[in-house]
């Protein structure tokens, strides 16, 4: 292909990454939905593809398995919660009662905590007095702190409900049209089918990997917090295993979200020896499986190394959000594919295989102008 040829591509390619660029940035308030529905999609697809050869509808196939999806995802979720609602409406009631018996919330937490403060007194040599005033400012910095965040939980929970009404609709186009998406994409790249099946293929194994390893995590986080909140004496500790399980999943707090308030209530009850020690079996035994579990399933399953899927979680995490758990590894999982593609340097002869098609072709088998 000669000089000038070479330079009619500029400005198409030029204006094609500018609209590509303006794409992302509409889409991106969206990611979270449209990354669910990815998920599903990959999991889902064998199910779609079952039903479409059966009924022979697109539309009615992509709706029954995406009705599955709902079911699959928000069930739970509903039941879990309303469970969850119920069991801290009890715990609610029973820390009235203690401090109905003392007249007042500032009586009822003075009292209990009365002995801890003169043990820290006589330890510290700190006067009982200032201990007691600098834990009530610390009491009324997290209060303000919860209160805001109390405030902003009701414009979340709006938004994410947005978000999954989102994510399941992308999820029907995607199981609708998600093969002919993928064909039109593949005539963009340079690589030959076997290489772009094998990447597809790489992906979907990546993500089917973290689901794994999603559930390895969940399911040991929901045993460990469990049999922790059944030793310290928490009502309904297979419950709150299983509302763990689903906790589990969300970045960063995850599992704390369940056993850090949990660990709070024992304290306010007056069991400071069970809260404390609910806190230290949940941050050092509990939080901890998620830095390993989820690295090992995942590297075993989609052949990466644990270090490198350890940091791609991490990274992910922090650039994209929630999102980042499943966005991290595919990343990391797309990278060594293309390397390795890299590696074998097959992708010039895919390169003419596309230009040939197209017309671009030279007498002498190079590539060229016509």
């Amino acid at each position: 292909m000669n000089r000038r040829s070479d330079w009619r591509w500029v400005v198409p390619g030029a204006m094609a990454a500018i609209a590509v660029y303006l794409c992302y940035l509409l889409a991106k308030p969206y990611l979270p939905a449209i990354v669910g529905a990815s998920v599903l999609a990959v999991l889902l697809a064998p199910l779609h593809t079952r039903l479409r050869k059966s009924l022979r509808r697109k539309n009615l196939a992509a709706l029954l398995a995406t009705l599955l999806g709902v079911i699959v995802v928000v069930a739970p979720a509903v039941l879990l919660g309303w469970a969850a609602v119920d069991e801290l409406r009890q715990i609610y009631t029973e820390l009235n009662e203690q401090k109905m018996a003392d007249g007042s919330w500032i009586a009822y937490l003075d009292r209990i905590s009365t002995p801890v403060l003169e043990r820290v007194s006589r330890w510290s040599g700190v006067e009982q007095e200032m201990i007691r005033k600098a834990v009530v400012e610390r009491l009324q910095l997290t209060s303000a702190a919860m209160l805001r965040a109390a405030t902003g939980t009701l414009g979340e929970l709006t938004s994410s409900l947005v978000q999954i009404v989102i994510g399941f609709v992308t999820l029907f186009f995607f199981l609708r049209d998600g093969g002919g998406i993928l064909e039109k994409a593949s005539r963009l790249m340079p690589f030959s089918h076997d290489q772009w099946d094998s990447l597809l293929q790489q992906i979907s194994g990546t993500i089917v990997a973290n689901l794994y390893g999603v559930l390895a995590v969940g399911a040991a986080q929901g045993f460990l917090t469990g049999l922790g909140m059944w030793v310290a004496g928490v009502p309904s500790p297979v419950l709150w295993g299983l509302i763990t399980m689903a906790a589990s999943a969300i970045p960063v707090v995850g599992s704390g979200l369940v056993w850090g308030p949990a660990g709070l209530v024992l304290i306010a009850s007056g069991h400071w020896v069970r809260g404390v020690l609910l806190w230290v079996w949940g941050a050092a035994a509990v939080s901890m499986l998620d830095n390993i579990v989820r690295p090992m399933v995942v590297s075993g399953r989609a052949h990466l190394n644990p270090l490198l899927v350890f940091f791609s979680l991490l990274g992910g995490v922090t650039v994209f959000g929630f999102i980042g758990v499943f966005l991290g590894p595919v990343i990391l999982s797309l990278a060594a594919a293309l390397l390795s593609m890299l590696a074998e340097g097959d992708f010039g002869k895919r390169r003419a295989e596309v230009i040939v098609e197209g017309g671009l072709t030279r007498t002498d088998g190079t590539v060229g102008d016509s």
